[in-house]
C-alpha cells in the first residue's frame, strides 16, 4: 500500500540523540523487506542507540550528516553522508531508505537534495561523494542518475544473498 503523502507535512531534520527506537523500527521495516540492501540482520535497540550515539557525534565533529523525515512520529525516511578519512576526507559516502509506503512520490529526491545541499555548506573539504548500489535497483539508480551522479564502476559478485550473487554499481557526485 502506498500512502498519498503532501510533501509538506513531512519533517525533515537532522537526527537527534534520542532516536534510537524509532530507527530501529524503521531499519528493522526495511531489512524485513528483503530489499536490495547490504545489511539483512534486524537490529536490536541498543545497537540502534550505539549507532544513533555515534552519528550524532560524527554531526558534531562536522564529519557526518544524517537526516531524518518524519511523518506523524514515525521515521519513513533517512539519508546519510560520512567523510571518509585521512586521504579520503574529500570523498562523502552517501546513503538513502525510504519505507515502502513513502517511495515513489518525490520524498527521496527531497531528502536527498536537502543532505547533498547541506554537505556542500557543513562538510568541509567535501568534493565528491560517492556511493554503492546494486545493480538491480533501478529506481534507486534513476533517482541517483536525477541527483547527477555518475557510474565510475561495477564490481561483479560484491554480494552474496540467498545464493545468489548481485552485482555493485558505483555512483559518484562531484561538487566542483
Amino acid at each position: 500500500m502506498v500512502i498519498e503523502i503532501d510533501l509538506d507535512k513531512i519533517k525533515i531534520r537532522a537526527i537527534k540523540p534520542t532516536d534510537g527506537s524509532l530507527l530501529k523500527e524503521f531499519e528493522n521495516k526495511i531489512i524485513a523487506e528483503n530489499l536490495l540492501i547490504s545489511r539483512k540482520d534486524k537490529r536490536t535497540l541498543e545497537e540502534c542507540n550505539s549507532m544513533v550515539k555515534h552519528m550524532y557525534q560524527d554531526l558534531e565533529k562536522g564529519s557526518g550528516m544524517v537526516l531524518i523525515a518524519e511523518y506523524q512520529d514515525r521515521i519513513v525516511g533517512m539519508s546519510s553522508m560520512f567523510l571518509l578519512r585521512q586521504k579520503s576526507r574529500h570523498i562523502g559516502e552517501f546513503g538513502i531508505m525510504l519505507d515502502k509506503d513513502f517511495r515513489y512520490q518525490g520524498l527521496g529526491h527531497k531528502l536527498s537534495q536537502s543532505l547533498i545541499n547541506m554537505g556542500k555548506k557543513n562538510l568541509d573539504g567535501l568534493d565528491l561523494i560517492q556511493l554503492g548500489v546494486f545493480a538491480e535497483n533501478k529506481p534507486a539508480i534513476k533517482l541517483y542518475e536525477k541527483l547527477g551522479f555518475k557510474v565510475v564502476a561495477r564490481i561483479p559478485n560484491k554480494f552474496k544473498y540467498e545464493n545468489r550473487y548481485f552485482e555493485e554499481i558505483l555512483m559518484h557526485l562531484w561538487l566542483n
